[in-house]
């Protein structure tokens, strides 16, 4: 699939993406079993 390349598109979304992670990583529990998580489009 063709597609444009934006160089400005890494630099754009790099700060949000990062502050995301830390969001995310915050939420982590260590040693926690994996959830199996089921998806439902009515």
């Amino acid at each position: 699939m063709p597609t444009r390349n934006d160089q400005m598109a890494r630099p754009k979304y790099q700060a949000k993406a990062a502050v995301l992670h830390i969001k995310e990583t915050e939420h982590v529990v260590p040693g926690a079993k994996p959830l199996n998580w089921k998806y439902s489009f009515n």
